[in-house]
């Protein structure tokens, strides 16, 4: 990974910039971009560069999905543990960074990456920005269902997608599709820049100093910031490694189907959660609200049980160790079995402008 850390840090505390690369290159290609806007905002840039796939994982591109082994090459994963999040953990350990101003940007292959790493950790960013990519690669043989059933997460995240109109290499149409769906759905900080006589290069969708798309970004990020607290959760996953959104959590997630969450926090002492596709669910528990020993009351899906606090240093510890995040603590994980976990009234794609009005 390079690391660029910027002179304006000695006087204004920074935020990180992610930046992930194209298929084919590395951090060294994508780093003379950004350092100005990253200089004028105070952000700390990451370039990480993608890795193999481990042994046994599945492929995310479709040449060596579909033809093995000899089309293997360095890739991102949207997994926790895949080189972004892990950076990103790294800078909030070592570096004195904001928290809550973590960009998330990639190019190209990046840029599926960057859309499918904030459609499953939404929570870790403040904003996240596709430029010249899509949501599934599958999807130049038809639509992607199984990814495209994750576009709602992307709802609580600001969203700046980028893309070239003359773009050869990966069509215009993944973006427009993915865009026009979240505009669809009401995504309340969304901004689409189609660049009519851009390409495929970041030079030609003037995302180098001086050029338009990039000072349209830098104004858009100015004073972007993640929302610290949410009292309404609205989240869908496809398996348990994606499973939390800030204070709740699906575990147990039917696989085939995927599972969806709506967690209303009605009080520091009192929730209501809805869900199907999930054999339990967790809450992430912290205070000063709550006192040791109160009461804690969770319906979920009409189901009513009570919880007592009982704050526990190891759980603060494991988390912090886990993603390094303050706002992502907990003093207490409650975890409970989901009657019902079959429903299918989901309505976590019903945009109430409410639950997101503080995702800026």
């Amino acid at each position: 990974m390079l690391v660029r850390i910027p002179e304006s840090a000695k006087a204004w505390r920074p935020g990180v910039l992610i930046v992930l690369h194209g298929q084919g290159a590395g951090a060294e290609h994508v780093l003379p971009y950004f350092a100005g806007l990253a200089e004028r905002q105070s952000m700390v840039v990451l370039y990480p560069n993608a890795q193999l796939p481990p042994a046994g994982a599945a492929a995310p591109d479709v040449l060596s999905r579909l033809f093995g082994e000899r089309f293997r090459k360095p890739s991102w994963r949207p997994h926790r543990d895949d080189f972004p999040l892990t950076a990103l953990r790294w800078a909030l350990a070592h570096l004195d960074v904001d928290p809550d101003r973590t960009v998330l940007a990639g190019v190209s292959m990046g840029a599926f990456a960057a859309w499918n790493l904030g459609m499953r950790f939404g929570q870790h960013f403040s904003a996240v920005v596709p430029m010249a990519g899509g949501l599934s690669a599958w999807e130049t043989m038809g639509q992607d269902t199984r990814t495209r059933y994750l576009l709602p997460n992307a709802l609580a995240v600001p969203l700046f997608v980028v893309h070239g109109a003359q773009d050869t290499q990966v069509s215009p149409e993944f973006a427009r599709g993915a865009v026009g769906e979240l505009q669809r759905l009401g995504h309340p900080h969304l901004r689409y820049l189609e660049v009519p006589d851009g390409t495929h290069a970041l030079r030609s969708l003037r995302m180098t100093e001086g050029g338009e798309s990039l000072a349209r970004l830098e104004c858009w990020l100015d004073g972007r910031h993640r929302a610290a607290d949410r009292p309404v959760v609205h989240h869908r996953a496809l398996d348990d490694g994606h499973g939390r959104a800030h204070w709740a959590e699906l575990a147990q997630v039917d696989e085939h189907t995927g599972a969806w969450l709506r967690a209303e926090r009605l009080a520091p002492d009192a929730y209501r959660l809805e869900t199907g596709g999930a054999g339990r669910v967790r809450l992430y528990l912290s205070g000063p609200a709550l006192r040791p020993g109160q009461p804690v009351r969770a319906e979920v899906n009409g189901r009513v049980s009570v919880v007592h606090f009982q704050p526990d240093l190891r759980t603060v510890v494991e988390l912090y160790r886990r993603d390094a995040d303050p706002s992502l603590l907990a003093e207490q994980i409650v975890e409970f079995a989901v009657p019902n976990a079959d429903r299918s009234d989901d309505p976590t794609h019903d945009v109430n402008e409410r639950d997101y009005a503080d995702a800026a």
